[in-house]
């Protein structure tokens, strides 16, 4: 690991107060987050609303998390019920920036997702 993702992991994952910088930072980000929730709220952003229930798989952990196998025990609980589940995927370390859709051969689930 290099030195710069070795440091922050250390402080992400406590095994090493934040600082002074990290400190301001979280400060700045808590305030920007802060307005934009504000935004909502006030209608000074618009909210886009879908016809149909929507659930968000996901952490500020990158990798490693049980995100993947989740999403698909998920997808498969949810089509034994009868449901036709669809996956959006912002794609983390793809290398295309166009969203692929996919519609397995065997399933009639669509979705927009992008394999990395």
């Amino acid at each position: 690991m290099s030195a710069l993702p070795d440091w922050l992991a250390r402080r992400w994952y406590g095994d090493t107060p934040p600082g002074l910088v990290l400190s301001a930072l979280e400060k700045v980000y808590a305030a920007i987050v802060g307005v934009r929730r504000l935004g909502f709220h006030r209608r000074w952003f618009k909210a886009h609303r879908v016809s149909a229930p929507v659930i968000v798989i996901g952490n500020l952990t990158v990798g490693g998390t049980g995100k993947t196998p989740l999403t698909i025990a998920l997808v498969e609980w949810l089509q034994q019920r009868g449901w036709n589940p669809g996956v959006v995927s912002r794609g983390h370390g793809r290398a295309r920036v166009a969203w692929c859709a996919w519609a397995p051969a065997r399933r009639r689930a669509r979705g927009v997702t992008n394999p990395a």
